[in-house]
C-alpha cells in the first residue's frame, strides 16, 4: 500500500524519499558512534578517527545510497562464512553501483538494510550475512558492466 505523501505529486514523493535516505543515513551514523570513512575505528588517534568520521558523515551519503539499493532486495544468511567480510562486499557492490563505495558507508548501508553483520576483532571491517549465490551473481554482472560501459 502506497504511503499518503505519495498521492501528493511524483517530485514531493521524489524529494521525500531522498530526505529519508538521508535521516536512515545520518541515524545509522548516530547508532554507530566507532564507524568512520574507512570502517570501524581500530587503532586511530583521536584526531585521526574524528576526521575520519568526518568524512564518512560528509562525503559518505551518495556511497551509502548506492550500496543502500543494492542490499534491499539482497537474501541474508544468520550464519556468518568465515571470509566473507564488508570489504570484499564493498568491492562487488562498487562495481555493481559503477562507482566507489567506501568501507565505512558499506558498513552503515549493511547495517541499515538489516544485513546481519558481525565485528571483527581488530579489524576495521565486519563478518557478513549475505548469500554467497547473490555476491556472486552480482560480482558476475558487475564486471560484466565494467566491459560492456
Amino acid at each position: 500500500m502506497p504511503t499518503p505523501f505519495r498521492e501528493a505529486s511524483p517530485e514531493a514523493g521524489a524529494a521525500l524519499d531522498e530526505c529519508g535516505q538521508v535521516l536512515l543515513f545520518a541515524e545509522t551514523l548516530e547508532r554507530q558512534p566507532w564507524l568512520c570513512a574507512v570502517g570501524f575505528r581500530t587503532d586511530e588517534h583521536d584526531a585521526q578517527f574524528e576526521a575520519l568520521r568526518l568524512c564518512l558523515a560528509f562525503r559518505g551519503g551518495h556511497e551509502f545510497d548506492a550500496a543502500a539499493l543494492l542490499l534491499m532486495g539482497a537474501p541474508r544468511r544468520e550464519r556468518m562464512a568465515e571470509g566473507r567480510t564488508s570489504n570484499g562486499v564493498r568491492h562487488v557492490l562498487s562495481a555493481a553501483a559503477g562507482r566507489e563505495i567506501g568501507a565505512g558507508a558499506c558498513i552503515a548501508a549493511l547495517f541499515a538494510c538489516g544485513v546481519p553483520i558481525r565485528r571483527i576483532r581488530g579489524s576495521a571491517h565486519v563478518e557478513v550475512g549475505l548469500s554467497a549465490t547473490w555476491l556472486h551473481e552480482l560480482a558476475r554482472a558487475g564486471t560484466h558492466k565494467r566491459r560492456v560501459t
